[in-house]
């Protein structure tokens, strides 16, 4: 057994309470705690000594439930008699009148009762919590102890006096528990309603009741922590009457009352949960984790570019009756939390926002306090209502890395699991990666949608609703709605945007700028670049291209086999789906033709390097490789792979098994997609067998002819003139590609006018090719590269 600190820091301890307020019945409940919690130290620790402190606060409890239950009388007068007898038979020895000449001894210390018998003195002597007065009782209380060295005798009293209404005439302990009593013991009382919400046992109710009288009754909460943790268990187990199973199973961390979180690991009642006891009510246990959503401000269904089937099925889920989980996942600032308002919106229910997490906790919390409260809220039916959980990647962390780069699952996999197959409520879960998330909790979702980077569409549809409160005039609307479309930004920016309208106030002379250079810093800071150029450059010319097959004759071919779909019903088969590789040195104009061909037919381009793909993590490379294509094909873009060389890779030189499974992976993914597939590369000759039978078009892009040249020489640097000889230079250098010339031309426009000559520019196109041979390696430049 362990002993307390001392009763000062239980006086300290918060929400605690006297029994001041309390009934006659409640006192009576109090009185069989006090009865087990001595029949158990006297069974288990029978030779054990007593500290003053524990006798104190038992004595002292004792005589708190006498006084409260009008009990007093009767006991001192049982005490009396028992003293009496004590001293009729010289158990205890009187003091002689004529002995009292120290006043020093006279009286107990801090206390107006004077020694009565030889053995006050020593009884005296033995109190170590002096500054305490003590009463006649508990004087009485300390004699009997002392001559019988045990409290035993204060069981027969707790049970005489306390308990049984009908006093015996001798003392006796307690065979069984009154009827009263234990329909006391029973009773639900201000609990009732946690089992109407939250759907408790009779069992978690009485177990929640017994925490929540030795939480907050502080002398009861003293005496129990003169034991051991598992002695408190044992205790508790006798006053509820379960067996250890019964208790044990109460108690263990998959439990409702540890796992809702209204009652720690201790067994005492949890701070957060108190107010909801007092308030009768569980809603203070959220109300600083749950926002009410007005959802009249929220954007329609119509505004998000997500399949119609896929609205109207979600939507018609949310109308139904039964409990569900969505979740919408995918890259940040891609409308999910926004499309989760819409759906809201449109079903008319009430919507509630769980806040962030990390608004509300600190790290080491979020798993015990705020992880635990939803648990709850989820087993609560509210079936006019929806729960919204926003960036609920650390909630749903069901799956870990291990030191060899290996998934296995979390801690708190069984936990999320059961979360997930209990709830009770409508709930759209919110994360932007799922790599975090095992198996069998992604199983467990009635519904998933994946999110790529937001259309060019969605975002002026999501920009014109937001602008049209501001009442703009048509011209700057149109010029903020084109800017919306040149970089690459996400929903978030269209508040940012808005912002700076608002903040800018009456100075609208340099609007348009201003939003411009907003849009470009957004785009810097959430994809590294300002934009992605997607259209080709004013100075293109589709007819200089020297490849192997006529650049305009594969746009022809493009078009026939989409317009074929198209008519046929095809498109989205993979039937139908035309995959293409552009092959040859750097800078000859494959990634800007392949730029070109998405123009010409109307499309997004999605553009993937091997920076964007490659990964140091098990199976995540193969993982991107899938989600590129299956952006695509959401998104109806023409999907180009640049400079794929990683991904052709003869499997018969691989060296590792994920070498293996990333050009297998891409082999999938090449035959089951349904769009437009454009890989680019340098290193043809590396290629995988299998990757060349299933490309539908095969097309080398080689060095500039005189024509080329020609051509570029007039568009890039107009005005001059170029001998036939100086372009034969040139050409005969074989390796001048359409890149060259928007390098050089990019770099003398600092140059004054009568430096730029036509010998000047030759030269340097020259000295470009030079540096070619020499170092052995193109450069890495894009056709009309500014």
């Amino acid at each position: 057994m362990r002993r307390a600190s001392g009763l000062r820091s239980l006086r300290n301890r918060q929400k605690t309470k006297n029994l001041r307020n309390a009934s006659i019945e409640e006192c009576r409940i109090y009185a069989y705690y006090l009865y087990e919690i001595c029949s158990y130290k006297l069974d288990n620790y029978p030779d054990e000594e007593d500290g003053d402190d524990y006798l104190y606060a038992l004595f002292d409890f004792f005589e708190s439930l006498a006084n409260k239950m009008g009990k007093e009388k009767e006991i001192l007068n049982y005490l009396t008699k028992i003293i009496n007898q004590y001293k009729n038979n010289k158990i205890l020895k009187e003091i002689p009148v004529n002995e009292n000449t120290n006043s020093d001894l006279l009286y107990f210390t801090n206390s107006g009762t004077p020694y009565s018998f030889e053995e006050d003195k020593t009884i005296d002597r033995m109190r170590t919590c002096t500054h305490e007065k003590l009463s006649f009782i508990e004087i009485n209380l300390r004699r009997i102890q002392y001559v019988s060295d045990s409290v035993e005798f204060l069981l027969s009293l707790i049970a005489n006096f306390l308990i049984n209404k009908t006093p015996a005439e001798e003392a006796c302990l307690l065979e069984k528990i009154p009827p009263q009593l234990k329909r006391s013991l029973n009773s639900i009382g201000k609990f009732e309603f946690v089992k109407k919400e939250v759907g408790l046992t009779d069992e978690e109710i009485s177990m929640l009741q017994c925490c929540y009288r030795f939480s907050t009754n502080k002398t009861l909460s003293f005496l129990m922590d003169n034991f051991s943790e598992n002695c408190q268990m044992e205790i508790k187990a006798r006053i509820l009457g379960f067996s250890e199973r019964q208790f044990s199973a109460l108690m263990r961390n998959d439990s409702k009352l540890r796992l809702y979180g209204f009652i720690t690991e201790e067994g005492r009642i949890d701070d957060d949960f108190f107010e909801c006891i007092e308030a009768g009510s569980m809603h203070p246990f959220f109300y600083d984790l749950l926002k009410k959503l007005d959802c009249d401000s929220c954007y329609n269904l119509e505004s998000f570019n997500v399949p119609d089937n896929t609205k109207k099925l979600m939507s018609r889920m949310l109308k139904s009756n039964e409990s569900l989980s969505f979740l919408l996942y995918g890259k940040p600032g891609s409308g999910k939390t926004e499309f989760a308002k819409a759906l809201a919106k449109q079903s008319g229910l009430k919507t509630y926002i769980f806040k962030n997490i990390r608004e509300v906790s600190r790290e080491r919390e979020i798993t015990a306090n705020i992880f635990s409260r939803l648990n709850c809220l989820l087993s609560m039916s509210s079936s006019d209502s929806i729960y919204i959980i926003d960036e609920a990647d650390t909630v749903l962390n069901t799956c870990d890395s291990s030191f060899f780069g290996t998934k296995v699952p979390s801690k708190i996999k069984g936990t999320v699991n059961s979360m997930l197959e209990e709830s009770r409520n409508k709930v759209i879960w919110i994360v932007n990666f799922t790599s975090q998330i095992d198996e069998s909790t992604l199983r467990r979702f009635t519904y998933s949608y994946k999110f790529d980077s937001m259309p060019r569409s969605q975002l002026r549809s999501i920009t014109e609703t937001k602008l049209k409160p501001l009442a703009l005039p048509c011209g700057l609307n149109n010029q903020i709605l084109d800017l919306m479309e040149q970089y690459k930004v996400t929903g978030a920016s269209v508040d940012n945007v808005i912002k700076t309208i608002k903040s800018l106030g009456e100075e609208k002379a340099s609007l348009v700028q201003d939003i411009k250079s907003v849009l470009k810093e957004n785009a810097l800071l959430i994809n590294g670049k300002s934009r992605m150029r997607e259209r080709v450059s004013g100075n293109y010319d589709l007819s200089v291209l020297n490849a192997s097959m006529e650049p305009s004759q594969i746009v022809r071919m493009i078009q026939n086999a989409t317009d074929f779909a198209e008519k046929s019903g095809g498109t989205g088969d993979a039937q139908n789906g035309i995959r293409m590789l552009f092959y040859g040195v750097s800078g000859t104009g494959k990634t800007e033709f392949a730029r070109y061909i998405a123009q010409a037919l109307g499309k997004p381009i999605l553009l993937r390097r091997v920076s964007d793909i490659l990964s140091k993590w098990v199976g995540e490379s193969e993982q991107n490789i899938r989600d590129a294509f299956d952006e695509a094909a959401r998104t109806n873009s023409i999907l180009l792979f640049d400079e794929a060389d990683s991904f052709f890779a003869n499997r018969e030189n691989a060296s590792y098994s994920w070498e293996r499974t990333q050009v297998n992976e891409f082999l999938t993914q090449m035959e089951e997609f349904p769009g437009i597939l454009i890989c680019t590369t340098n290193l043809k000759q590396i290629m995988d067998p299998a990757m060349n039978r299933r490309f539908h078009i095969i097309t080398e892009f080689k060095p500039l002819v005189e024509e080329g040249i020609r051509a570029l020489l007039g568009r890039y640097f107009g005005g001059m003139t170029f001998e036939d000889s100086q372009i034969r230079r040139l050409s005969g250098m074989n390796s001048v590609t359409p890149g060259d010339f928007g390098v050089l031309a990019s770099r003398v426009r600092f140059m004054d006018s009568d430096e730029r000559t036509p010998d000047y520019i030759i030269s340097e196109l020259c000295k470009i090719q030079d540096e070619k041979h020499n170092e052995g390696s193109g450069r890495q430049i894009g056709f009309g590269a500014a």
